[in-house]
């Protein structure tokens, strides 16, 4: 083999583990760059969400210690109120005064319910579950009626968005309440389930049922269609004058 050759050789090889080197090189100062991005967008976005976390927080405690302090503040009054005109014999007055008092305890019970539902670190299904669970029990045993509530364990350590988490409790709420106030239910039958990635609910009373037709715009049933809805969820109603109600709800 010739001088020239070798050469020419020697500086291809030469070349070409440069030009390697530098390929190696550029991946590698565009892998890091590309780690130091992702590294910052994920700090943006746990900053972002622990900023979220503290925001809802402070909403939260807004929520329950300043204006639903003053909400049963306004209540105690109220009573105090009533009290006064039962004594003085103005009856008139004294059922304004109980519409009022009736009307704030809602308001309270809805601002404690938003307070507690925008509370960070309350995304778990089971967390949710326990809550429906007192809630239910508290309403079924204030008129008598016999609770028989049922969840699967296994989807109880499913997270929820708090969209999510907002309409499978007011939806329960409002199922459970006019079981309670309208049906002259003796059992009420609660329950939690899944298939696949869907979540199954079902609220069954034993009372007198209604026409749906008739009445889909009353007790809230509206409302509880367009939240279901607004996550994407179906829900159905049956119901019959002698048949009880049962309200199924998936997403």
């Amino acid at each position: 083999m010739q001088p020239h050759n070798t050469e020419v050789i020697v500086f291809l090889i030469v070349a070409n583990t440069f030009v390697v080197i530098a390929a190696i090189f550029f991946f590698l100062i565009v892998r890091i760059q590309q780690k130091r991005k992702h590294l910052y967008q994920k700090q943006l976005l746990e900053r972002e969400y622990k900023t979220r976390e503290e925001a809802l927080l402070l909403v939260s405690r807004d929520l329950h210690d300043d204006i639903g302090s003053s909400l049963s503040g306004i209540n105690m009054l109220n009573q105090l109120a009533q009290e006064q005109f039962a004594q003085s014999g103005n009856e008139t007055a004294k059922k304004l005064l109980q519409k009022i008092n009736v009307y704030t305890t809602e308001v309270i019970e809805k601002v404690n319910d938003m307070a507690w539902l925008l509370k960070p670190n309350q995304e778990s299904l089971s967390i949710l579950i326990k809550k429906l669970k007192v809630y239910a029990t508290e309403s079924a045993s204030s008129k008598n009626v016999l609770l028989h509530f049922d969840n699967n364990s296994e989807i109880a350590g499913r997270e929820l968005t708090i969209q999510e988490r907002k309409t499978i409790y007011l939806v329960s709420k409002e199922a459970i309440n006019n079981a309670v106030k309208y049906s002259s239910c003796k059992n009420i039958f609660y329950k939690i389930d899944s298939t696949g990635d869907k979540v199954k609910l079902m609220i069954k009373d034993d009372g007198k049922g209604f026409s749906v037709s008739e009445t889909i715009s009353g007790n809230g049933l509206t409302n509880m269609k367009a939240r279901a809805a607004e996550i994407g969820g179906n829900l159905n109603i049956k119901s019959g004058p002698t048949d009880g109600t049962i309200i199924t709800f998936e997403f």
